[in-house]
Formats: C-alpha cells, sequence, structure tokens
C-alpha cells in the first residue's frame, strides 16, 4: 500500500510540469483535420515495471506517479513481451517489426542472425514512403546486440549509440541515466524538416541490481520485508522513479516544441530482481505497462496487446496508413488463427516473394550513419607552450584525435574543445577526430580533415 499523500504530492507535480502544457497544446495542436503528419517517438523503457505491483511491499511514496498519471489520461494497458530479465533486442525487434520472435527458433536474436544480413520490413521503411525521417539512438554501446548494422538493414537514417552522445550521469553501476535521451531527441526534431520517426532504447533500469543498500534513496520500503532482495529492490525502484521523472520530462521537453507528436512508452521485460508471479498483482512476469502520450486530442482507447501490435495500434490511432500486418494485428480474429496467419505472412516477408506487396523493395538508406550529430572540427591552434587546442562540435569522452592517421592522446574539455600535446602536431599536419566504438574495434564516425598551420 503506498503513502497516499507523497504520491498525490508527485501526481500534482506532474500535472503543473507536464500537464498543464499538454492542455494547452491539445487545444492549438489538433490533427483531426490536416495533412500534416505527427512525429512519433517510440521509448522503450530498460526492465520498466510498477512497483506497485509488487503486493507484499510498501513505499513511503509513488515511484511512476507520472506514468500512473498518464495512463488515467491516455491510451495505456499491458504488453506482453516476449522476454524476462534480459532479452532486450528480442522486444525492441517486435515493436519495430510488427512481427512475433516465436518465429524463429528457440533462444535466437534476430538481431544477430536476419537483421544483421539483410533488410527487414519495419515500421521504419512504412514511414518513410509517407516522408518521414527514422532516427533510432540508445544510451549503451552502439554494437551491443548488432544495432549498429540493424538500424540500417530496418530502414532507418541514423543510430546514435551511447559512443556519439555527451557522457552523461551514470547510475550507482555504471549504466547511462536516461535524461541523455531528452536533448537527443529534441535535437532529431528540430533539426528535420520532415516528420520524425524516433525509435529510443533506454538502458538505465538494466541490471545487475546491487545487494548492498543505497545510500540517499528517494524511495524505500516501509514495512516489514525481511526478503535477501530487499537491497536490490529498493534499488531497481530508485532506478524506476528515475525513469519515470525521465518521461514526464521528455514529454515536457518535446510538448513545448510545438509539434504535433506522439510518444509511446513500455517496458521490454520485467526485471531479474527476485520476484516471482505471485509476488505481483497482475500474476505475470510476461507483461509490462505501457502508455501512449500525445497532444492531439486522440481519443483514449485502453486495451491489452502483444508487443508486436504496438506499432499497429499506433497506426489505427493516427489513420496514416494500413499494411497487411497492421490489418491483422488490429482484426477480431480469434488468436490462434492470427497467429497461422502472422507465420505465414513473416516468412512471406522475410523469406518469401513479398506477395503482399507491401514492401516491393527495400532499400537502406544511402546517407545512413552513426551518430545523428556530425562531429566536426572548426580550427586547430596553438594553446600555450604545452598544448594544441582542437574547436568544433559534437565531441565526447569518447572522442579520438588522429595526427596524419597516427592516434593522439586527447584531454576532452568540452563538447567543443580537445587539447593535445604541442610536440603531437607539426606545421602542415592533418588533424581529424574519429568517434570509435566502445571497443575500438570500429570506426562510427569521422570528423573533416583540418590543417595544422
Amino acid at each position: 500500500m503506498l503513502n497516499t499523500e507523497s504520491s498525490t504530492a508527485v501526481s500534482s507535480n506532474y500535472l503543473v510540469k507536464v500537464g498543464d502544457n499538454t492542455s494547452s497544446a491539445n487545444s492549438a495542436i489538433d490533427n483531426t483535420n490536416s495533412t500534416v503528419n505527427p512525429n512519433i517517438i517510440i521509448v522503450q523503457l530498460e526492465s520498466f515495471i510498477n512497483p506497485n505491483w509488487i503486493t507484499d511491499i510498501t513505499l513511503n511514496k509513488n515511484p511512476v506517479s507520472n506514468f500512473e498519471q498518464l495512463s488515467s489520461e491516455f491510451t495505456s494497458g499491458l504488453i506482453s513481451v516476449p522476454a524476462l530479465g534480459g532479452g532486450t533486442a528480442n522486444t525492441e525487434f517486435e515493436v519495430i517489426t510488427g512481427m512475433s520472435t516465436s518465429f524463429f527458433g528457440v533462444g535466437e536474436f534476430p538481431f544477430n542472425t536476419i537483421a544483421s544480413r539483410q533488410a527487414i520490413p519495419s515500421l521504419a521503411y512504412t514511414l518513410k514512403d509517407l516522408g518521414y525521417s527514422a532516427n533510432s539512438l540508445h544510451n549503451h554501446e552502439g554494437k551491443f546486440y548488432s544495432r549498429d548494422v540493424v538500424y540500417k538493414n530496418l530502414g532507418f537514417d541514423s543510430f546514435t549509440p551511447i559512443e556519439c552522445m555527451n557522457v552523461p550521469e551514470k547510475t550507482p553501476v555504471g549504466w547511462a541515466k536516461d535524461s541523455v535521451l531528452i536533448n537527443e531527441i529534441c535535437n532529431i526534431i528540430t533539426s528535420t524538416d520532415t516528420p520524425d520517426l524516433i525509435f529510443g532504447i533506454s538502458v538505465q533500469g538494466h541490471g545487475n541490481y546491487p545487494e548492498d543498500e543505497l545510500e540517499n534513496k528517494e524511495i524505500y520500503i516501509t514495512n516489514d520485508y525481511s526478503k535477501s532482495n530487499k537491497n536490490s529492490l529498493e534499488y531497481f525502484i530508485n532506478q524506476v522513479y528515475e525513469m519515470d521523472q525521465f518521461v514526464g520530462d521528455l514529454i515536457e521537453a518535446v510538448n513545448n516544441l510545438n509539434e504535433p507528436t506522439i510518444i509511446a512508452f513500455y517496458g521490454d521485460h520485467f526485471p531479474a530482481v527476485g520476484i516471482e508471479a505471485k509476488d505481483v498483482s497482475i500474476k505475470t512476469l510476461k507483461c509490462t505497462p505501457y502508455v501512449i502520450w500525445d497532444n492531439m486530442n486522440l481519443s483514449k482507447t485502453d486495451t491489452n496487446i502483444k508487443t508486436y501490435e504496438l506499432t499497429s495500434l499506433i497506426l489505427d490511432k493516427l489513420s496514416l496508413t494500413t499494411t497487411t500486418l497492421s490489418l491483422l494485428h488490429n482484426s477480431n480474429l480469434d488468436v490462434e488463427t492470427k497467429n497461422q496467419y502472422l507465420n505465414q505472412l513473416e516468412y512471406d516477408m522475410i523469406y518469401g516473394k513479398n506477395y503482399t506487396f507491401d514492401y516491393e523493395e527495400l532499400i537502406p538508406s544511402d546517407n545512413y550513419k552513426i551518430g545523428f550529430k556530425d562531429v566536426k572540427i572548426y580550427n586547430v591552434e596553438i594553446y600555450n607552450d604545452d598544448n594544441i587546442i582542437i574547436k568544433g562540435e559534437n565531441f565526447n569522452n569518447y572522442s579520438n584525435v588522429y595526427v596524419d592517421g597516427k592516434y593522439v592522446a586527447k584531454t576532452f574539455i568540452d563538447s567543443n574543445t580537445l587539447s593535445i600535446p604541442i610536440d603531437s602536431c607539426k606545421a602542415d599536419s592533418t588533424v581529424q577526430v574519429r568517434q570509435p566504438s566502445a571497443t575500438g574495434s570500429t570506426i562510427f564516425t569521422s570528423s573533416n580533415e583540418v590543417i595544422f598551420n
């Protein structure tokens, strides 16, 4: 049972910060009779569930007040996911393609197999035919689950991993906090002249969850809970609380851009934190919450769905376009018949002759890049007797400096400034900044070259 006063206080804060802006936007932005297509943002929240489902704990305040408030006002429900305690990429694949991973082999991750080798029909290809740009981002390493390759095959124009972001605040166990995604998402929206599809994958709620007691915790268990997972559970719930704040902050930031927008949030799977199905009110560990916020006065239509049905639900709400998959997912056919047709459709779309003609030819973007923002050098100049300064934009801690093609140790000063030793560069040397993968095995992107004089 929750502390009602604390929960109410947090909800009120949300209503002031986000809800009031939403109300004004709802009156100003009405897409019902407009040909302007809205931005579509989908955010997969790592290990996100509603801690209020856990029946044998009492908390000092509501850790998901934003999410619950949104769920009371916008389309929401439970989303049935294909993973438990891990396997993020399979939930990801189902959402963006509308396909079920049960079609593949036991334990298979399509990201590491078929999707890393060939183009795969997806929401990105569908929306790009309607004039959308399609960009993805993840505040973790770009090569994990082959995402750097997969997102090109899924039809996206760019994929921005943590190696191409300003190094954010991190959790006590070293995961990037999700707040870093806010500026990245807003930058994409404001940098394009087209409606945007943005697919974001969060990482903050990732395990492992420490067994030591968390210091300075915002949320804590108030009842007599003596199970061995108490400390790890409190740690997890505090990460969920911060992710819930991220949800509210992202909505506020996006809504302030005054563009018609829809944002879907959902959890990718239950956390591996010592919870069993009998411990939660929904009596299953194969569902997480979802909510679809918008600033266009779309009707609230609560329903429980499969992961691979989410984007079909979004397309239906927006009346944007219809695909054979979306017709199937939104139909009233019984589950067994749906699964039979879905299995046939998936085979045809991936291995067959494309009898539906929904995707006549899938052509990955010729301009696909890792990192939405370009890394640029403006000038290279002597700073003092010991250092040369490189001025530019979009540098971060991952940035490496190369002089005449050779690596030179650098000092990161800020996103516009790097420093290298003065003896590492001579007159007429060519200077370049490169963004490598975290392992150093791949160069994701490089800056322009500048001659040092």
